[in-house]
C-alpha cells in the first residue's frame, strides 16, 4: 500500500493519523509541492491525499480515505453509531473559520521546510499560488495574524474546546478526532498567539493515541 501525501496539508494529516492509528503498514511517498504528474497520473488531478492500496484500488478525498481505512482494518473502529454527527461537525468546525489560512499558511514552508515537499520549485509552486490567490504576500499576512487571530480565530478555537468530552469530540477517540486534530494542528505553528486553554493539549493527546507527530 502506498500513501501519496503532503506532511504539512491538514487534509493529507487527517489520513496520517488514521494509518497511524490502525497499526497499518504502508510506502511513506512524501510528493513535492510542485509535482503535478504524479497525482495526476493516479487520478487524474493535483490532490493529496492519495492511497494505492495496491489491489487496483486508488483513492483520494480525506474522509473518504479514513472511512475505507476503517472498513478494509476495522480493528481498533474509528467509526461507532455516534461518529457520523460528530464527524460532520469536527470536518467543518476549522475549515469554516474566517482567516484561518491567512494566518496559518505561512508558517508551514518554515516549519517543513525539510520534509521534502517544499524543496525549491515546491516552494516557489506553494508560496506563488497562495499569494495570488489573496493577492497579498506572505510577509503581509504574517504582519497581520496576531489581528487576525484575535478577532476571529481564537473565539472559535474557545468555543471548539467547550465542545470536546474528556479530551475526544465524542464518547470516545474516532475518526472525528482524526479530522479535528489535523485540522487544528497548524494553528500550533504561529509564533506570538495564545491558544485558548486545552487546544494544544488535546492535539498532543490525539498524537499520543494515534502514536504518531504531525511536525
Amino acid at each position: 500500500m502506498k500513501f501519496y501525501h503532503y506532511p504539512h496539508c491538514p487534509f493529507c494529516q487527517r489520513v496520517r493519523l488514521a494509518l497511524a492509528y490502525k497499526g497499518v503498514e504502508y510506502e511513506d511517498i512524501v510528493v513535492s509541492y510542485a509535482d503535478i504528474d504524479t497525482p495526476t497520473s493516479l487520478i487524474g488531478v493535483k490532490m493529496l491525499p492519495i492511497i494505492d492500496f495496491g489491489d487496483g484500488t486508488v483513492m483520494a478525498e480525506s474522509l473518504d480515505l479514513v472511512a475505507e481505512l476503517d472498513r478494509r482494518f476495522p480493528d481498533p473502529a474509528l467509526y461507532f453509531s455516534e461518529t457520523n454527527a460528530d464527524l460532520a461537525w469536527a470536518s467543518r468546525a476549522i475549515m469554516s473559520i474566517p482567516g484561518w489560512f491567512d494566518v496559518t499558511l505561512p508558517h508551514y514552508l518554515e516549519a517543513y521546510a525539510d520534509f521534502g515537499e517544499f524543496d525549491e520549485a515546491g516552494t516557489k509552486y506553494f508560496q506563488e499560488g497562495k499569494e495570488a490567490k489573496r493577492d497579498v504576500t506572505f510577509e503581509q499576512l504574517k504582519a497581520v495574524a496576531p489581528e487576525r487571530y484575535e478577532a476571529t480565530i481564537r473565539p472559535a478555537l474557545a468555543a471548539i474546546a467547550e465542545k470536546l468530552n474528556e479530551g475526544f469530540v465524542g464518547e470516545s477517540f474516532s475518526a472525528a478526532d482524526c479530522v479535528l486534530a489535523a485540522d487544528m494542528f497548524g494553528i500550533t505553528l504561529v509564533p506570538g498567539i495564545e491558544l485558548p486553554a486545552g487546544i494544544k493539549n488535546y492535539i498532543e493527546s490525539v498524537e499520543g493515541v494515534c502514536g504518531e507527530t504531525l511536525l
